[in-house]
């Protein structure tokens, strides 16, 4: 098998895997009025207490960073279990995605925690 044959599959694998990437993310349905109202609700609420975090990050007050992020996971937890279970039906696939990209933000990562704790760490050496 030559070289110049693997690469042309591959290259033609690629292109098929793209195109189907690409016409996944237009099939995705954008959120209605009343959802995307619901994500700027949340990203509101837990907006001061985002501030709050990056201040202790900043003081490398690692017992505060990790007290902060609780609060905040504990916070959207009990957003979306009232959403799942209200009676209203917003709770789909769109908004769960949306909801998705706010838990996953890098400062309620263990690795944003664990960067506060290695720098308070050497500070202390």
């Amino acid at each position: 098998v030559s070289v110049e044959l693997v690469y042309n599959i591959y290259m033609d694998m690629r292109k098929t895997i793209q195109k189907n990437l690409n016409k996944r993310r237009y099939k995705m349905k954008k959120l209605t009025k009343k959802q995307a109202q619901i994500i700027n609700d949340i990203k509101k609420s837990i907006d001061i207490d985002l501030v709050t975090l990056r201040k202790y990050n900043a003081e490398d007050n690692y017992e505060m960073v990790s007290h902060c992020q609780h609060s905040i996971s504990d916070q959207l937890s009990g957003v979306s279990s009232y959403l799942i279970f209200c009676k209203n039906g917003v709770w789909d696939s769109r908004l769960a995605n949306a909801y998705n990209e706010i838990r996953n933000i890098p400062e309620l990562s263990l690795d944003y925690w664990s960067k506060c704790l290695d720098r308070g760490v050497e500070k202390e050496v």
